[in-house]
């Protein structure tokens, strides 16, 4: 097999030829199934413009002070106490301009973070949780902390967020343009112009894919796997619906 490439009006594709021979400029040959038909020859597929290659326009980091919550201990009748309280509180990581609600990953110290991720636990009772939303214009962090009769610590927490743009073709774009500095494919569905999600070894960056479920809720309690795989857990958590460390395809963004 050797390489080819390919564009016309409708793609742009860079992929192994398949056997059969034929016109190379002909989409209808045997070469160029992988052409017309990717998923059935993704295994020969290097790039194709029908597909999503995660671009990335906006990305960056933010330090976010999270407050202290004070302790609380209030008797509501004589054998019942309740202690703590649970404080929530929104915070802006990353501004964006795309107008629409998007993909996006957020990151805390080397963990990509999973919906609800605990990022403080100082004991019994004392936690804080953050959970990334998009709005169509930001990225946010929603965060719920709790005290117990102890007052939980104030922090500071620094955060990383990755913004990715939809995969739209441009009409006023190049199928195929390659210059110094500048390369276009499927008008614009991939571009120099930022970063691209792309596979990379274990431990090259914090960002991973979960193929599988992340976190469940057992005994009243919380287990949550972050991508390297080690079950964190809040409370006497008790595995009653099968959840087991899913895995994960490790990735970055840019080159």
């Amino acid at each position: 097999m050797s390489i080819a490439l390919y564009a016309d009006e409708l793609r742009c594709v860079i992929y192994d030829e398949a056997p059969g021979g034929g016109d190379p400029l002909d989409p209808n040959s045997l070469m160029n199934r992988p052409v017309v038909n990717p998923m059935g020859w993704l295994a020969n597929i290097y790039f194709h413009s029908d597909f999503d290659y995660y671009g990335a326009p906006f990305h960056g980091t933010a330090t976010i002070s999270h407050a202290a919550v004070a302790g609380t201990s209030q008797q509501v009748a004589y054998f019942t106490t309740f202690e703590g309280q649970a404080v929530r509180t929104d915070h802006l990581l990353l501004t964006h301009s795309l107008g629409y609600v998007p993909r996006f990953f957020v990151h805390y110290g080397n963990l990509m973070i999973p919906h609800g991720m605990p990022v403080q636990d100082e004991g019994s009772g004392l936690k804080r949780f953050v959970t990334g939303y998009a709005t169509t214009s930001q990225i946010r962090l929603s965060e719920l902390a709790y005290s117990s009769a102890s007052t939980l610590s104030a922090v500071s927490r620094t955060y990383g967020a990755v913004v990715f743009a939809n995969s739209e073709a441009n009409p006023f774009l190049d199928q195929l343009l390659i210059e110094p500095g500048n390369v276009i494919f499927g008008q614009g569905r991939f571009s120099l112009s930022w970063p691209h999600l792309r596979v990379v070894g274990s431990g090259e960056s914090p960002y991973a894919q979960a193929l599988g479920r992340t976190a469940g809720v057992g005994n009243g309690s919380l287990r949550v796997y972050p991508p390297n795989g080690s079950p964190i857990d809040f409370g006497p958590y008790v595995n009653k619906s099968g959840l087991s460390a899913p895995s994960f395809v490790n990735v970055t963004v840019g080159r």
